[in-house]
């Protein structure tokens, strides 16, 4: 009976992307890693799976090398940006819209988002500015508006669900945010919908209460949140 696989399948060409921003030589990472050239090989062309910590480790390594390079913009990486799986596409997903950075989506040459990705807002954009159906790096407009209009102080609750049947990740989460003007906080609570094809994102919608948020931009002050959810009626 063969022996159960351990560790992660990494997607292959993201780190060779990283080794080229930072202009790292393997030989260098390595080093830092304290593991050898094999298995950054092994990692950068997903020749085996990997573990988590050594993953983490990695990610922590690269950003630490991008902090010592002031021409290029700090890097968040995590363990997340380099396994080939769902949920770690959510997390980096997750982690986009709170750093309104949508180019994680776009890396490599196996980006995790296919090329005829969708992101879907409901609401009138009128009401709410990022509201809209945007199409591949239209995702950046997308989180350039939710940004510029209200500003997230907090994360109460993140839930990511891997449906294996229909290839969907379902995300929920409830964030703080701060009213331009009026300063109050509103608890803003969002599920989306990840669509996967050949284990690539390929949509996104996101699903929360539009008239509960317009109402909250308009006159700045919490709405208390109705019994029934419009966007999902």
């Amino acid at each position: 009976m063969p022996a159960p696989r351990t560790g992660f399948q990494t997607i292959p060409g993201h780190l060779t992307h990283y080794l080229d921003e930072l202009d790292l030589k393997r030989k260098d990472l390595a080093a830092a890693l304290g593991v050898s050239l094999r298995t950054v090989y092994n990692i950068e062309y997903s020749r085996k799976r990997a573990n988590r910590d050594l993953l983490d480790k990695l990610a922590k390594v690269l950003n630490q090398f991008a902090e010592q390079q002031p021409h290029l913009n700090n890097l968040t990486l995590t363990a997340d940006h380099f396994i080939d799986h769902p949920s770690s596409f959510a997390a980096v997903f997750l982690q986009s819209v709170l750093l309104n950075d949508s180019s994680f989506f776009f890396v490599g040459e196996n980006p995790i988002a296919g090329p005829d990705f969708r992101w879907k807002a409901p609401g009138s954009h009128v009401a709410i500015p990022f509201a809209g159906d945007y199409s591949g790096a239209e995702s950046q407009v997308l989180l350039n508006r939710l940004h510029s209009t209200v500003k997230q102080v907090g994360l109460e609750e993140i839930q990511i669900l891997h449906n294996r049947t229909n290839c969907q990740v379902y995300v929920h989460s409830i964030s703080l945010f701060e009213h331009p003007e009026s300063g109050e906080v509103f608890k803003f609570a969002a599920s989306s919908d990840l669509n996967l094809s050949g284990n690539r994102l390929t949509e996104v919608q996101s699903v929360y209460d539009y008239e509960l948020v317009a109402e909250f931009l308009q006159s700045g002050t919490a709405p208390r949140p109705r019994k029934s959810h419009p966007a999902c009626n």
